[in-house]
């Protein structure tokens, strides 16, 4: 009997592990792009890697929209006191190493995020998102699954042509909140379509890596035509390109289908958050310039890979240890500061 109570407790842990794999997308595609130069990459490395690796905020994003957001002022401020709990503990690291960091203006740029262009781009976006998914979770869970057909056809027409092959002032780079609610929305839909239920489940990791090399392989076609280069390349590199949307839709699929419970993994998916914030933010812009130096130094050799391999270990590790640290204090904080709000603005939202 004790041991059926026990189980309940654990948590599935394929959506878990999930989680872990998107950002671990993340992570890798910011290696590349942040701590190499594409120039010091030797033909065709560099559109290999990042085809692969493209696509973890997208993948990040359909998980939310799979579950759903639920909206609250608990959330709200949960979200903010770890951000900016992240924030300063990279302030206080890179102050500590370097003598260039200047805190006072770390901390004013700080200050105006989320409603500036001030750093932290996903965290922005992501917000806004947050903001407007008790509108737009009322709006789809009103559909009919073939009017939500109709409409993630509409959207994905809008996105794929508008937006990353047109590039519309909208949402140029696939970074902005119209993005955002078309992943969203394309999660919400992998979770309703009942006819994905009739595919083999050996097909989606198939599918998946099909479809990344199909944009590998375009990509590479095109860098010796300087009049495609030209017109083309960027969309390789956006968050709305369709062939990596639905390159990380079908890893979405294939880990649906996975059934185990972890607690290492669950509890690791805790610091998914965590280690975005830690190199995507100002500890991230020292950590590249380094990174840079070291592949300037080493190539792209074998200890290059290992010297790779120990940052994404110790960055996890680094999040998940203070992502721990976090919950020890924030989620009394948060009540504390969710009291302070009046009764009359406390619903639901």
């Amino acid at each position: 009997m004790d041991n059926k109570i026990e189980e309940k407790k654990i948590r599935h842990s394929n959506m878990e592990l999930l989680r872990i794999v998107a950002m671990s997308f993340i992570m890798l595609h910011h290696f590349w792009c942040h701590g190499m130069l594409y120039k010091q990459f030797t033909f065709p490395a560099y559109e290999i890697l990042e085809g692969f690796s493209m696509g973890g905020v997208d993948l990040f994003i359909m998980i939310s929209g799979f579950f759903g957001i639920k909206l609250s002022w608990k959330s709200v401020v949960g979200l903010a006191l770890t951000v900016a709990f992240f924030f300063l503990v990279n302030i206080g690291v890179a102050s500590a190493i370097f003598d260039n960091v200047n805190p006072a203006l770390r901390l004013t740029e700080f200050a105006k995020a989320p409603l500036s262009n001030s750093g932290y781009w996903f965290i922005a976006t992501y917000f806004i998102l947050m903001l407007v998914s008790p509108v737009v979770n009322r709006g789809i869970r009103s559909f009919t699954l073939p009017q939500l057909r109709a409409v993630i056809l509409i959207l994905s027409a809008v996105e794929f042509y508008s937006m990353a092959i047109i590039g519309n002032r909208v949402d140029i780079m696939g970074t902005g909140i119209f993005t955002f609610i078309y992943l969203y929305l394309l999660g919400y839909y992998l979770r309703q379509e009942t006819a994905l239920q009739k595919i083999p489940t050996w097909v989606f990791p198939a599918a998946s890596i099909v479809l990344a090399l199909i944009s590998i392989g375009i990509e590479l076609a095109i860098l010796d035509t300087p009049t495609l280069k030209q017109s083309m390349r960027q969309f390789f590199f956006k968050q709305s390109n369709p062939l990596t949307i639905f390159s990380k839709a079908a890893i979405l699929c294939w880990f649906t289908r996975l059934t185990f419970q972890s607690r290492w993994v669950n509890s690791l998916a805790t610091a998914a958050f965590g280690v975005y914030l830690l190199q995507d933010g100002i500890g991230g812009e020292y950590l590249y310039n380094w990174q840079r130096a070291m592949f300037d130094s080493l190539g792209f050799s074998w200890g290059y890979v290992g010297l790779l391999l120990g940052i994404f270990i110790a960055l996890w590790l680094a999040a998940w240890l203070l992502t721990r640290l976090k919950d020890l204090w924030t989620p009394w904080l948060t009540d504390r500061i969710v009291t302070l709000i009046p009764r009359s603005l406390r619903q639901p939202l």
